[in-house]
């Protein structure tokens, strides 16, 4: 007669070890995201940092490809002079472990300027790679998101 009764408390103990698993999977993949965040944060940089130069050096007059890179802590910017007008500021949040991104923009100069938002957030892939997460792709190497923050700077 009280089976019911034992099945309600085997479905309450099975959800209760569930969420516990997940919270317990969740606390493991955000200590191993803040031991590698800064790291991957200082990577990303050095690279755009270098994809900028080099950039310059592959397209000497191609003014539609020269970005400006301006680094200052815990943050830097890419600015594109030529209309359309591109700024992209790139800012590491350590206490969220995530990178916001304020990119304005202007068309001409009659045009007002449009600031969007964006978040570059760190998560973990089956093989516990830190892999960063930016519009709808994820990217595990520091060099294809520099491609993306330097190819949406020049259009």
């Amino acid at each position: 007669m009280n089976d019911w009764i034992d099945e309600l408390k085997q479905q309450d103990d099975a959800a209760r070890k569930e969420r516990e698993r997940k919270q317990e999977w969740q606390l493991r993949c955000d200590r191993i995201i803040k031991d590698r965040a800064l790291a991957l944060w200082q990577s990303i940089l050095s690279r755009v940092r270098a994809d900028v130069v080099r950039l310059a050096e592959k397209f000497p007059d191609d003014d539609s490809k020269k970005l400006k890179f301006e680094e200052r802590p815990a943050m830097f910017m890419l600015t594109k002079g030529t209309y359309p007008t591109v700024c992209l500021q790139v800012c590491w949040q350590e206490n969220s472990g995530t990178i916001q991104l304020e990119r304005f923009t202007r068309r001409d100069s009659n045009a007002p300027g449009v600031t969007t938002n964006d978040l570059i957030r760190f998560a973990l892939n089956a093989q516990d790679d830190v892999k960063m997460v930016f519009g709808r792709t994820d990217y595990l190497a520091p060099e294809d998101l520099s491609r993306a923050l330097i190819t949406s700077g020049i259009g």
